[in-house]
């Protein structure tokens, strides 16, 4: 799954980043970096595990490859009241943030060349 910002305001661009930190930095940032993303250590706390030293160097850089299938793209804007936390208690809840399927004025083909880019930059291009 992928996301985008709703809008152009910072708090969807952050909201966006932060859906994607949940939903794939949660398994992919650990085997890249040795570690969670930041967004998730500060809005998961103490819930989330924390890696010894020699377990981070040897999540880092463990992977040869990774297969991504790409299903659906969902924008997002900011949870500003964060009303899912108070009712849940889990991940979705935790990322503070609102998806939709609203397309608005925006374009849907560019979604898989997006998350191909976006994953060299972060990830780093193999």
């Amino acid at each position: 799954m992928w996301f985008e910002p709703l809008t152009d305001s910072s708090e969807d661009q952050d909201a966006a980043q932060r859906a994607l930190d949940f939903q794939l930095g949660w398994f992919m940032d650990p085997l890249y970096f040795g570690d969670y993303p930041a967004s998730m250590r500060q809005l998961v706390s103490d819930r989330l595990p924390v890696f010894s030293n020699d377990q981070s160097k040897l999540l880092r850089g463990s992977l040869d490859f990774v297969g991504i299938n790409h299903y659906t793209t969902l924008y997002v804007r900011n949870d500003r009241l964060q009303i899912r936390k108070r009712l849940l208690n889990d991940a979705y809840a935790d990322s503070a943030v609102i998806t939709t399927r609203n397309f608005s004025e925006r374009s849907y083909d560019r979604r898989t060349g997006c998350l191909t880019l976006a994953l060299c930059r972060s990830m780093g291009n193999p």
